[in-house]
């Protein structure tokens, strides 16, 4: 008998897509550059906050459904500030993906430990989460790892789904249906 265990490097939980939600408009919300700014909290492995937001960035880049997004950590808003993706890197206290989008204070968040990495991950409108999901991987030690940029690539194509799961319109609303 041989017993085997699969060591997975990447995995994301807890994902909701607000029925709300469209890949469709994206381009629409940001002005001429599709840009979308991105808000992280935490620092895993040490390095410089803006280091970190520039790693996160730039693993999440191409990775989105629907328009060409441009994924920006920079200072001065967008033009519809509202829309935004926010992140905790390694947080402590925040368990829920929900209050991302309402955080007033910056959540505290852990160094990483043995190579293990969890990012509580939402796009949100306002106080409102069009998506979110929990983002998990180990055997991350740097952010030049691949595995960082694996588990944030998976995690974008998460929280931007080129269709939402919840769309029910593939039915058939012209009549010969076929």
């Amino acid at each position: 008998m041989t017993l085997s265990a699969c060591n997975a490097a990447t995995i994301i939980t807890k994902v909701d897509i607000s029925h709300n939600y469209s890949s469709l408009p994206l381009g629409r919300f940001h002005g001429g550059d599709n840009a979308l700014r991105v808000v992280g909290y935490g620092s895993p492995f040490g390095d410089p906050p803006a280091q970190v937001a520039e790693a996160v960035v730039a693993s999440m880049q191409g990775h989105n459904g629907g328009a060409r997004m441009t994924f920006s950590t920079a200072a001065a808003p967008p033009p519809r500030p509202r829309w935004r993706v926010v992140m905790a890197l390694n947080p402590t206290e925040l368990r829920d993906t929900n209050q991302l989008c309402k955080l007033t204070d910056t959540p505290r968040t852990a160094r990483s430990e043995g190579g293990r990495l969890r990012i509580l991950a939402a796009f949100c409108h306002g106080d409102y989460a069009a998506s979110q999901a929990t983002a998990r991987g180990t055997g991350i030690n740097s952010l030049d790892s691949p595995k960082f940029d694996n588990l944030l690539a998976q995690l974008t194509r998460t929280l931007f789904p080129l269709r939402n799961p919840n769309d029910d319109r593939k039915r058939c609303r012209i009549l010969p249906c076929r």
